[in-house]
């Protein structure tokens, strides 16, 4: 079982390298694989109205080392499964043609685990085998943000006993609302002046490991400029300012605190707002049900279906902007309680 499993693992290793495409654009695989796409739906004769209907296709590569590692990590456990309960599997599409990959997911179903992870799973073993999620199991369950919880709990007095515990590491963090991994690589002169004098944060995508690789400016708020100024003096310019991050500070949690703050320090009073008023959207946005159809303009009002909140959605695109997001509904949904 031992020798069957070292084999299978090697041919996960050999599948997934075999699209991993480090330092690629994912937006222009995803847009050529759906040219794509659609050109073989014309020359199978489909009208332009089925072409337009069509679902927007994810990218066929693999863009990140992270996503690499961690779809490596659940495929490995697949072919573990596989190996003591499927002895007979030799090669790994045959446990996809005998239906091996849609027990594995079942079985997660049925142990009553979180949908997000059946989602991740479900995800590595579709680029493990070159298809679409819906073909390992077409019958997941939905993901909804109203069941996230991760770091929902995390309160003010939390915060304060962090502070205590790590000091200005965790400052930092609360004033620039960066990611964990984008923490660990940022040096004092990422750190810049604007034209009118005021500190904000220049992340490179790659130097300082951003999702997606994208570059993006962070703001530091007006209350929070004087200080962050103190602390750089502290810092040798060239040296990485916290290259080791405690693995028990809640950087999720202190970055939400971070966009809420921003949010509230931009966004104009809703009573203010003309209900029927729409803006023009600074980021090409999508409808869920007509994926390839852009939307121009949306209401300038956002409103939460969990509990009908309204929110600002140009302060939302604002704080999106420095958070590193596409969508301004992230914001609400998993950073503003």
């Amino acid at each position: 079982m031992k020798n069957r499993a070292k084999s299978l693992k090697r041919a996960v290793v050999d599948s997934l390298k075999a699209i991993l495409r480090i330092g690629t654009s994912k937006k222009k695989a995803r847009d050529e694989e759906n040219r794509k796409a659609r050109e073989k739906a014309r020359a199978a004769g489909k009208s332009e109205k089925e072409i337009k209907e069509m679902p927007w296709l994810p990218s066929p590569f693999i863009h990140s080392i992270g996503t690499y590692y961690q779809y490596r990590a659940i495929c490995w456990k697949y072919v573990e499964w596989l190996a003591e309960y499927h002895p007979d599997v030799q090669k790994l599409h045959y446990a996809l043609r005998q239906g091996y990959a849609r027990e594995y997911v079942q079985l997660m179903i049925d142990r009553g685990l979180a949908p997000s992870t059946i989602a991740r799973t479900t995800s590595a073993l579709a680029k493990l085998y070159r298809c679409r999620a819906y073909e390992i199991h077409d019958a997941r369950p939905e993901r909804r943000y109203a069941e996230f919880t991760r770091c929902r709990g995390y309160s003010e007095d939390d915060y304060a006993e962090d502070l205590e515990k790590y000091g200005v590491i965790a400052e930092v963090c609360r004033m620039i609302g960066v990611r964990r991994v984008e923490l660990r690589h940022i040096y004092p002169e990422c750190f810049q002046e604007d034209a009118s004098g005021k500190l904000y944060v220049h992340l490179d995508g790659r130097a300082q490991h951003c999702k997606g690789g994208r570059d993006r400016d962070v703001v530091i708020l007006d209350c929070n400029q004087q200080r962050m100024r103190e602390i750089l003096q502290d810092f040798e310019p060239k040296k990485l300012m916290f290259p080791n991050v405690p693995s028990h500070l809640n950087v999720h949690a202190i970055r939400a605190f971070y966009a809420m703050g921003y949010y509230d320090a931009i966004a104009r009073p809703i009573e203010s707002i003309p209900g029927d008023k729409r803006i023009k959207l600074k980021h090409p946005k999508t409808d869920k049900r007509r994926p390839n159809q852009v939307r121009d303009t949306a209401p300038a009002i956002y409103q939460r279906r969990s509990d009908g909140k309204k929110f600002d959605r140009a302060a939302l695109f604002t704080v999106t902007k420095s958070l590193g997001h596409d969508r301004e509904s992230v914001i609400v949904q998993n950073y503003y309680r």
